[in-house]
Order: C-alpha cells, then sequence, then structure tokens
C-alpha cells in the first residue's frame, strides 16, 4: 500500500522497491487514490504506471443519509426498512464475543445459500471473516447485529479509517428474511457515531449483483483507485 504519514516517502519508497527486489517480485502499490498519484507523480515524474480497475473503487456514502433514508430515491429503501420492522419482532445488538459463533454460523448458511462454490476469493475472503470474528476486540472492530426470535439474521462490522471516515468491512444476512440487508445497514448506519460523516462501504470486485446494490444506495463518492508498478525493473531505480 502507499505509505501515509509524517515522514520522507522517497526514503521509504526506496526501502520498499529494495525489498521487492530481495524478494524477486514487480514492485507494485495498491489502493493509490488520486492525490496519492498526483504525489508520486510529483516526486517521481514519469517513473510509475497507474492502472485504474472501475472494480475497486471505493463506494462513500454520507452516514446522514443510510441512517435517516430521506427523499424519492430511497423510497425503495424506506419500504424494505418499514416492511421488516411491520413484520418481524426484531432487535438490533452490538457485536460481542458472545455472538461470535452464531456469526460464523449465518456466514456458512450465506455461503451455502450462495452457491457454496469454494474458489481462491472466496476461499480468502472465509478466512479473514473468521479471522476478524475470532480477534474482533483485538482488531478493534465495531460491528451490530439483527435477531428475530432469538436467532441472528444479518450482522456487519467494520473500523474507523480516519476522524470522520467509518469502513464497513463485512455485511451478512439471511436472504429468506426480506429486507434484513436493508435493515442491517440502516440500523449500523444509526449506530455509528456521529463524528463519522463517511461510510465506506468498499468496492464491489465487479459482481454485477454487489455493484447493483451498491449503486442503489446512491454514493456520494465512488474513490477512484490506482495500482502504480514501476515501468522499469532495474537496479538503478532505487537510487532517487
Amino acid at each position: 500500500m502507499m505509505p501515509l504519514g509524517e515522514g520522507d516517502l522517497k526514503f521509504v519508497l526506496k526501502d520498499m522497491v529494495e525489498d521487492s527486489q530481495k524478494e524477486g517480485q514487480v514492485f507494485r502499490m495498491l489502493g493509490v487514490c488520486s492525490d496519492m498519484r498526483g504525489k508520486l507523480e510529483e516526486l517521481y515524474y514519469n517513473d510509475f504506471n497507474f492502472i485504474h480497475t472501475r472494480d475497486y473503487d471505493d463506494y462513500i456514502y454520507l452516514r446522514t443519509n443510510l441512517a435517516e433514508l430521506k427523499g424519492k430515491s430511497y423510497q425503495s429503501k424506506r419500504n424494505f426498512v418499514n416492511r421488516f420492522k411491520r413484520n418481524n419482532n426484531y432487535e438490533y445488538l452490538p457485536i460481542t464475543t458472545a455472538h461470535i459463533d452464531e456469526c460464523l454460523a449465518l456466514e456458512a448458511q450465506w455461503f451455502e445459500t450462495n452457491n457454496g462454490v469454494m474458489d481462491k476469493s472466496t476461499s480468502a475472503e472465509r478466512e479473514a471473516l473468521t479471522y476478524a470474528l475470532q480477534h474482533f476486540n483485538e482488531l478493534g472492530l465495531t460491528g451490530g447485529l439483527l435477531r428475530i426470535e432469538g436467532r441472528i439474521v444479518a450482522f456487519t462490522f467494520g473500523m474507523p479509517i480516519n476522524h470522520d471516515t467509518f469502513g464497513v468491512h463485512v455485511e451478512k444476512a439471511d436472504t429468506s428474511v426480506e429486507g434484513s440487508y436493508a435493515m442491517i445497514n440502516y440500523e449500523f448506519a444509526n449506530h455509528i457515531p456521529e463524528q463519522y460523516i463517511y461510510l465506506n462501504r468498499e468496492e464491489d470486485l465487479g459482481v454485477k449483483g454487489l455493484r447493483t446494490a451498491k449503486l442503489s444506495y446512491h454514493p456520494t463518492i465512488l474513490l477512484k483507485k490506482f495500482i502504480a508498478t514501476l515501468k522499469e525493473q532495474q537496479s538503478e531505480m532505487i537510487n532517487w
């Protein structure tokens, strides 16, 4: 990833390039936003190639939009939420370590419902989700869940990215319960501290249904992210 914070960026990048060469790997940085790209171009002019893939752009929303669902554009979302409230005697709870096994069970159910095909990407996602839940407090995660008649039907979690943006990393729900996704999204947005102006709900990975769902919530920002690679993999490149 692109180094952030105070300090000598050129010094750190030099170390990173040296490390990649020692490992016999092509040097590349992921998640480079437009302002980061500008900084690299300012420092190194023409040394990097930048590749943009729409599948990895982040969807960023105003928290108040997702918490209030006001206006005509959110009518369908309000309908889902209102039906959910009418049809279910539910409760929203913050995730604690006592809920981890139940959340993992819901994820396993979700996996089977969604064809249960284990490719490299799915395996990595499930491994990351399981690790995150099992180390929930250590990682500083915050989450919420929905219960209906004692059974968890949806959960979500994430963590702050900075002082005004909260990242939502995972959202899973029982699709047999109508409106469960809309409801967990709505409740979580309402329980995030008001200091967070934005919710970053990450990328869609080019999955058609996921893209449609994320666009339906009308992102305020569709954040472009680039992959930066050195144009030449030569030893003299580390002597910037």
